[in-house]
């Protein structure tokens, strides 16, 4: 930003009610103090994001956001492949039946993943079976469920986020049995840290500062008109194996 001319403004605080973030915490467009706003988070929300398309500022979303009215532009990380690639590594290492753990609420990264995930399966020739697919909150995951798994032949199971990767281990270690040993976890994202704990976990890299500096390139196209909007690029990921993904026990 500093290089095109342009200062850095940064939008931290939460709303009043609770309920997060918000652009228009009191009716008016906050960001427009800024000449355009880049936004990332977990939880947009979509009414804003309709409402600031609706006004014609220009913004960019770091990961790919869906509005009812129209499209709007992101910079996002291809997860499908990314997630397409996991399912190839675990059945070239032997895996037949994987199993699936996400979050409760499925929004568009999470879609994405799974939509990789049911490609990947249907790619290589394996067991597709849906209730394989479980949303749940990590603290949700416990060892009768994961026992459940085990018994119908799952020995490979995807998550979409560290933690649930963790509370699934831990909930493993409940009934002594172990990762990669007794069942395989692969996880479709990485700690926002670099943790060296982690490390030991097949994962895949998100490429975030690409993510960032893409999304400032396209947010000053629209600025400029270089570019017709909405600007709409998706970036690679990179799998990462590692310790907890091995061949299943014969």
């Amino acid at each position: 930003m500093k290089r095109a001319g342009y200062d850095l403004l940064l939008f931290t605080s939460k709303g009043g009610d609770g309920e997060g973030r918000k652009i228009y915490p009191s009716g008016a467009n906050r960001l427009r103090l800024a000449d355009g706003a880049i936004l990332f988070g977990q939880e947009p929300d979509k009414s804003e994001l309709t409402r600031l398309a609706a006004e014609e500022f220009p913004f960019v979303t770091i990961g790919r956001r869906e509005i009812s009215a129209g499209e709007i532009s992101y910079i996002a990380a291809d997860y499908a492949t990314a997630t397409q690639d996991m399912v190839a590594h675990c059945a070239e290492q032997g895996h037949e039946r994987i199993a699936y753990l996400g979050e409760p609420e499925a929004r568009e990264q999470h879609l994405d993943r799974e939509r990789g995930y049911w490609a990947g399966l249907e790619a290589a020739g394996l067991v597709q079976r849906h209730d394989w697919l479980l949303r749940l909150a990590p603290g949700e995951i416990d060892g009768a469920r994961l026992a459940r798994l085990r018994g119908q032949g799952v020995t490979a199971l995807l998550t979409e986020s560290a933690a649930h990767a963790e509370a699934a281990e831990a909930a493993l270690a409940g009934l002594g049995l172990a990762v990669p040993r007794d069942l395989s976890i692969g996880v479709l994202a990485a700690p926002m840290e670099d943790r060296p704990e982690f490390r030991r976990w097949t994962r895949i890299r998100i490429p975030r500062e690409e993510m960032g500096e893409a999304a400032v390139g396209a947010l000053l196209d629209l600025r400029a008109e270089r570019t017709a909007s909405p600007v709409q690029r998706v970036l690679p990921c990179t799998l990462q194996p590692s310790e907890t993904v091995q061949p299943p026990p014969r």
